[in-house]
């Protein structure tokens, strides 16, 4: 069906869900040393940024700053999101044995997991409910010779009333980037 001026209308239910995008603000440079940069866009602002240099990750979010680390706890390992001088995390990641994880916070928890079928990510809450999916994609080489990954996000209608959406899906985002590219069986 088609909207007036020839535009083509979206269906209620696609309309209603925001999309918001994950991509490279500051390309890495390898004579300048510059950190890869992801900013986090919705239609209005830049809502955070996720820098990633040589092994050390943080979020800048709002004026505030979070550090993320890999913690050891026997065979396995764990990621925190703290800011700095703080005494506890904010928040943190516990990877799943598989693909995917859980996205903790003091009072909500989030899982994270790839799709069966399809090249992308969900995220709901503890009570299983949708919050966003997530999909990783890379440029084709002559558009971007490094193929850096960017992220298209559909954000569920409710979400944007979850406590700290833009740093869950920071979050998100590195966690998504940690894991190893392998086909999804």
């Amino acid at each position: 069906m088609n909207a007036p001026g020839g535009a083509t209308a979206l269906a209620p239910a696609l309309a209603a869900a925001p999309i918001v995008a994950i991509g490279v603000e500051v390309p890495p440079m390898s004579d300048t040393g510059a950190p890869l940069t992801y900013g986090l866009r919705d239609a209005e602002a830049l809502r955070g940024l996720l820098v990633m240099d040589a092994g050390r990750v943080q979020i800048a979010r709002g004026g505030r700053t979070w550090e993320l680390s890999g913690r050891r706890r026997g065979l396995s390992w764990f990621g925190v999101a703290l800011e700095p001088g703080a005494e506890h995390a904010d928040a943190a990641y516990y990877p799943h044995l598989g693909t995917g994880g859980t996205i903790a916070f003091e009072a909500q928890r989030y899982e994270l997991r790839r799709l069966l079928f399809g090249d992308g990510w969900r995220l709901r809450d503890e009570d299983r409910r949708p919050v966003a999916r997530m999909a990783k994609r890379r440029a084709p080489k002559r558009q971007d010779p490094l193929r850096l990954p960017r992220f298209t996000i559909e954000l569920e209608p409710r979400a944007r009333t979850e406590a700290d959406l833009w740093l869950l899906l920071l979050i998100a985002a590195w966690a998504i980037l940690t894991e190893p590219d392998l086909p999804c069986y």
